[in-house]
């Protein structure tokens, strides 16, 4: 087992694993557990969908300008609303694969159960016996399943997909982690702050631990990027107003500059790695437990089966 994972590390530095390319993409679409029924995977993506894109529009709408250390700022100026509105994203993209590729995957079905099936050998077939054997039938024959090779979801959208999962994966519980950790004060409950701040991180859970979705150590990068776009904005929002554009005092504060180069640079380039590693380790700890699983319920349904048969 450990020379497997640690082949599976190696593996994990390949320059293809940079990209967004993965042989089943039905685990972009479906459970990892046998349990979830597709419909019941569906109504989970469409409840998280629903919900992140209502609180979204409430919290900004609702306050549209924020109080901050001297002033208050634009809603959209702090990293909680551009994280928050990345889940959104997600949750919306999830669905949508989630929705095309259930109804296609059953039109599929449909289509697969109702293709006629060659009983008896046509007269053509007949003829093309020479010296007492039959010719092989050729892949191009009828009968053969074409269709079923062709991927049932648009490849762009995958991608977009995985993308905004783990750039959403590691930035929601960074979040959570700095604002409990460094920026949160006592004060009355706020609905706002705990479901940008506790709930995001909940749901990513729940959606990490049933989903299929492939978790990639070089992936991190694109949290990376996403991260330094954000520090790049600050640094451009602080230089139109030094005095009242400061949007964390005392962490994110570029008044003093050496200090918040450190934070960002330990941000970039430390905390996302150590997130995106631990998520993979995970990631690989679900695909053993998972296996287990689902192949003790299907001995389970064969052995079942057979006792069934053999009472008969």
């Amino acid at each position: 087992m450990m020379e497997n994972f640690k082949t599976t590390l190696r593996n994990e530095f390949r320059l293809e694993k940079l990209f967004f390319t993965h042989s089943n993409q039905e685990d972009f679409y479906k459970s990892q557990w046998l349990e979830c029924h597709p419909v019941l995977f569906l109504a989970l993506r469409a409840a998280f969908a629903l919900y992140q894109t209502i609180v979204y529009i409430y919290s900004v709408a609702a306050e549209p300008w924020k109080p901050g250390p001297t002033r208050r700022h634009f809603n959209l100026a702090f990293i909680t609303r551009w994280t928050y509105a990345l889940l959104t994203a997600y949750q919306l993209v999830a669905f949508v694969v989630a929705l095309i590729g259930f109804y296609k995957s059953r039109e599929r079905l449909r289509q697969k159960r109702q293709r006629p099936r060659r009983d008896a050998p046509s007269n053509e077939e007949n003829q093309t016996a020479t010296s007492g054997m039959l010719e092989i039938e050729k892949p191009n024959a009828v009968g053969c399943d074409d269709q079923s090779k062709k991927p049932l979801v648009n490849q762009g959208l995958i991608k977009l997909h995985w993308l905004l999962y783990e750039a959403t994966l590691n930035s929601s519980f960074i979040i959570s982690l700095m604002y409990w950790g460094f920026v949160h004060k006592s004060e009355p409950f706020k609905f706002d702050t705990y479901a940008a701040h506790a709930f995001n991180s909940v749901m990513m859970v729940v959606d990490f631990s049933v989903n299929a979705v492939p978790v990639r150590l070089l992936h991190v990068v694109y949290t990376m990027v996403f991260s330094t776009v954000y520090v790049i904005f600050t640094v451009i929002y602080f230089a139109v107003d030094p005095e009242n554009n400061v949007l964390y005092l005392g962490v994110l504060d570029w008044r003093r500059p050496g200090k918040a180069t450190v934070v960002c640079l330990c941000l970039v380039f430390l905390v996302v790695p150590l997130f995106q590693t631990f998520w993979f380790v995970l990631y690989r700890i679900k695909l053993l437990v998972t296996k287990i699983h689902n192949r003790s319920k299907e001995n389970a349904k064969s052995n079942g089966q057979v006792h069934n048969d053999t009472r008969q």
